[in-house]
């Protein structure tokens, strides 16, 4: 009831470390965007069409798996913004504690069974003789599922 919008409340500084942090998501979603992408070019340059299809389907696999970390993450954002509007760090620091080893246990499982039943999934996904050549690059790709979903918690530097 008591919100008005206007130019003259508008603090520039406080208008500069919000677009700095903005900006800073932004390049990190662009990068991690790129960074997904790479591995597809440079398979594509290097290796027949059939490789690369290969390699995406696993890519696009692992990479779901990493989208259900970041989904169950983004809920974190308003206790985030709470704790932090009070100025309460140390329940910043708490949360971010639970939320890290929270994610470690859902990604530790899904590793696992990207490793275990991985195969058999593919093959009701894409059929055995697609499956068969992308599991390998799954197997491999599932290596980076647990460690660098730790980071998806953790702030941006700001």
């Amino acid at each position: 009831p008591g919100l008005r919008v206007s130019w003259r409340l508008v603090d520039r500084a406080t208008f500069r470390l919000v677009s700095g942090t903005g900006r800073d998501a932004l390049l990190a979603l662009v990068a991690g965007r790129v960074a997904g992408q790479t591995g597809a070019v440079v398979v594509g340059v290097f290796l027949p069409a059939g490789e690369l299809t290969a390699f995406v389907l696993a890519t696009r696999l692992v990479e779901y798996a990493k989208t259900l970390l970041r989904t169950v993450t983004a809920t974190l954002t308003p206790g985030v913004s709470g704790r932090d509007a009070r100025g309460d760090a140390a329940g910043v620091r708490r949360l971010f504690l639970a939320a890290t080893r929270g994610v470690l246990y859902l990604a530790v499982p899904l590793n696992l069974g990207l490793w275990f039943v991985g195969r058999a999934f593919l093959e009701r996904w894409v059929g055995p003789d697609l499956a068969d050549a992308s599991f390998p690059a799954a197997a491999v790709l599932a290596l980076t599922l647990a460690v660098p979903s730790v980071r998806i918690v953790a702030p941006l530097p700001g």
